[in-house]
């Protein structure tokens, strides 16, 4: 999942398809000028950083489970491509994804589990958001059957194309839907799992290929950190799986030690 490619000038056909009502072009041309856009944008993208919204929907209980954080992204250093997750609602967490290593770092916890990306599904289409930002037109058409649904306005008011992916392979997930700009940033994704659920990502307040210094990708933990063993496929998009007594080990160890008062023997 990498990037390359020119971009085409049929900018004005795409413009009066996607934001008019009324249209003429069909939509396969609808898509391969959004793809276009989306590698153009690819290209250009070295950095970026953004507020990011997850929402957990579990169709069986209907309940949605909300995380919110900020997320900062580099291929400018070092050449290799660099993700730094925080999540800071309700609870702090945080994800580090780089040097083909993912650590996370759980502080309430005092939690801190690591191991290789490429023996994880980070990267793939259960992200359903991360990996489009680097995925290019070929690659999103060899995999996916792409339709176009029309156009859109999300949170925030902006206005944006929505395509859906339904994968000719089998995967983890029915299928997933995008939401691209104008500028052919995927603003959001939701990856509809075949039990029902569902996960959406929203980008919000982007910065984009501005300075972002290396050392916010290098992990910083206390030395009093516990360091777990994962037993799932952790991701950005899935809860890490540890074992039973390993969490219960790890909780007992980050609650305080309360102190026990003695008597003193009564003398007589």
């Amino acid at each position: 999942m990498k990037m390359p490619v020119r971009f085409y000038l049929a900018v004005l056909s795409l413009a009066l398809l996607l934001i008019a009502s009324a249209t003429t072009a069909t939509s396969a041309q609808a898509v391969t000028e959004i793809l276009k856009r989306m590698q153009v944008h690819n290209n250009a993208l070295l950095t970026l950083h953004s507020n990011i919204t997850m929402s957990r929907r579990n169709s069986q209980l209907d309940e949605n489970d909300v995380l919110q954080g900020n997320i900062i992204y580099s291929r400018a250093l070092k050449k290799q491509k660099q993700v730094k997750i925080d999540w800071t609602k309700p609870y702090e967490e945080t994800l580090h994804f780089t040097d083909g290593r993912y650590v996370i770092y759980r502080p309430r916890l005092r939690q801190m589990i690591a191991g290789d990306i490429e023996k994880t599904d980070f990267g793939t289409e259960t992200c359903n958001l991360l990996p489009f930002l680097r995925m290019s037109k070929a690659e999103i058409k060899a995999n996916y059957a792409v339709a176009y649904l029309g156009a859109e306005i999300i949170k925030g008011g902006i206005k944006t194309w929505r395509l859906s992916l339904q994968p000719k392979q089998p995967a983890g997930f029915k299928s997933i839907d995008l939401w691209i700009d104008k500028d052919g940033m995927p603003r959001q994704a939701k990856a509809l799992e075949r039990n029902g659920d569902s996960t959406t990502v929203l980008f919000s307040e982007l910065t984009k290929n501005g300075r972002i210094d290396g050392k916010l990708f290098q992990p910083a933990f206390p030395k009093n950190v516990n360091v777990l063993k994962a037993s799932g496929t952790p991701t950005t998009c899935k809860t890490v799986s540890v074992s039973a007594a390993e969490s219960r080990k790890a909780k007992r160890k980050s609650r305080p030690v309360r102190k026990v008062k003695t008597r003193k023997k009564r003398r007589f």
